[in-house]
């Protein structure tokens, strides 16, 4: 599974994000390398002259750097499963993406909220900043959700080769939980667009004409061993998205962000970030940079 080549897990040492290993515990059996364990020390406050450093800041990062690592090999060895581990101070999300381009995993695994014993920073901000610059694909987990069993993996699609960037990881990730795919593209007014036909004419776009155009990717999904189906639908992309959701009672959204249609429809980058925002399910982002 080329997908699931190597995994990047970060951890802040709160139990919050530790739902991040709770969901990449079934992937990791199918990582071709050992997972990555990350741990990022957020940096004690910067010296001015109106907070001089005080004497004893260098040992006390020193004993946080410590501890961190000493976290990280308490957690690998209580999972019975090889891990690498790496933990070093700075930003908590700019110190992910660093690591993140640093061993370019194939997939980086993270928390949306949880709070460090040191620094308390919103786990949802640092993953709504991982999420706006990362060329990585980042699964999103909801701690809540963390040990929810991932049967049905919903695929938001607008048509456009760009967003289907994400259907080989969906491939590789229903592959290794025995998930069902449902492929969904949300059109904005029915019958409003025209579609081109090949003999010169133009078609109404219809559910059915929007299903049609996603049955390439069933296609491909099927003969990769994933039971998948279509479905169609218009409206708000992410309200759609959020109501499928609930609808089909599905365990897991992926989508590609910042992908575009032809029609330049869909701003994929706030329809996966609104999706993020008001959605309890995990999150699978595949991003597309230019």
């Amino acid at each position: 599974m080329k997908s699931l080549r190597k995994i990047l897990i970060s951890l802040d040492g709160s139990p919050f994000s530790e739902a991040a290993l709770e969901a990449a515990a079934p992937l990791l059996q199918h990582s071709a390398e050992p997972a990555e364990l990350l741990r990022l020390v957020p940096p004690l406050p910067l010296a001015s002259p109106l907070r001089p450093i005080r004497t004893g800041q260098g040992v006390a990062i020193d004993e946080n750097l410590a501890a961190a690592r000493a976290y990280l090999k308490k957690v690998a060895g209580e999972r019975g499963v090889e891990f690498a581990t790496h933990a070093s101070v700075g930003d908590p999300a700019s110190g992910i993406l660093d690591r993140a381009s640093e061993i370019d995993p194939s997939l980086l695994v993270m928390s949306t909220h949880g709070r460090s014993g040191l620094s308390r920073w919103l786990r949802g901000s640092v993953a709504e900043k991982v999420l706006r610059h990362t060329r990585v694909p980042l699964y999103l987990v909801r701690p809540e959700a963390a040990e929810r069993a991932v049967k049905r993996v919903l695929v938001p699609l607008d048509g456009s080769e760009a967003s289907a960037q994400i259907v080989p990881l969906v491939q590789d990730l229903c592959c290794a939980l025995d998930a069902e795919a449902l492929l969904l593209h949300v059109g904005i007014f029915e019958g409003a667009e025209l579609a081109e036909s090949a003999t010169g004419g133009v078609t109404p776009v219809t559910e059915e004409l929007l299903r049609e155009g996603l049955e390439p990717y069933r296609v491909e999904l099927s003969r990769g061993g994933v039971s998948a189906r279509t479905s169609a639908t218009f409206g708000d992309a992410a309200d759609e998205i959020l109501n499928f959701a609930e609808k089909e009672k599905v365990d897991l959204i992926a989508i590609s962000s910042h992908g575009r249609s032809a029609l330049d429809r869909w701003a994929f980058g706030s329809v996966a970030e609104k999706v993020l925002r008001n959605c309890k399910l995990p999150l699978l982002v595949r991003p597309i940079r230019s």
